[in-house]
């Protein structure tokens, strides 16, 4: 099976542009050349949005311009059929790229007994453990912070008793 050569991906973030989660399957597709691996070139994805007004209609025209510059592949994509807020815009593309075409190791979400990321409710779980175990770090740190507090609290009354 042949790899497609590197390639860079240009998008615009637009409410009626295609589900990003289809783009984004099928760009994993041909930089994986469709067998589900890792490209043997470097491959770059560029992430165009706009402020709460979206990007006008000269700015499309731009990015398009550029990419035919560069040899690049100019996509349309939408978020859903809504305007977000470019930050949320920014969280939720990075989730769903993480979730879709990144390719490091997953050992943070792996769960016990090997089970791999790729497996949903083992994910689920494992990152409920996860945030389990956190609170519980907070809590047994909070918990040492106020009995620090209380001794260092009694240490102040017993000086200032032994002052008199």
């Amino acid at each position: 099976m042949q790899h497609e050569p590197a390639s860079v991906a240009m998008v615009e973030l637009h409410p009626q542009g295609a589900p990003v989660e289809a783009f984004l399957q099928d760009l994993k597709g041909r930089w994986a050349g469709g067998g589900g691996g890792q490209a043997a070139g470097r491959n770059e994805l560029l992430v165009f949005l706009g402020d709460d007004k979206g990007l006008n209609d000269q700015d499309s025209l731009t990015i398009q311009e550029i990419a035919s510059k560069v040899g690049a592949r100019y996509h349309k994509v939408a978020l859903g059929g809504s305007m977000l807020l470019a930050s949320h815009c920014i969280v939720v593309l990075n989730f769903l790229l993480d979730s879709v075409l990144h390719s490091c190791p997953q050992k943070l979400w792996d769960a016990p007994g090997g089970q791999t990321g790729d497996d949903k409710s083992a994910m689920t779980l494992t990152a409920g453990k996860l945030v389990e175990k956190r609170r519980k770090q907070t809590q047994a740190r909070r918990k040492k912070h106020k009995k620090a507090e209380t001794v260092m609290e009694n240490s102040m009354v017993l000086s200032l008793h032994d002052d008199h």
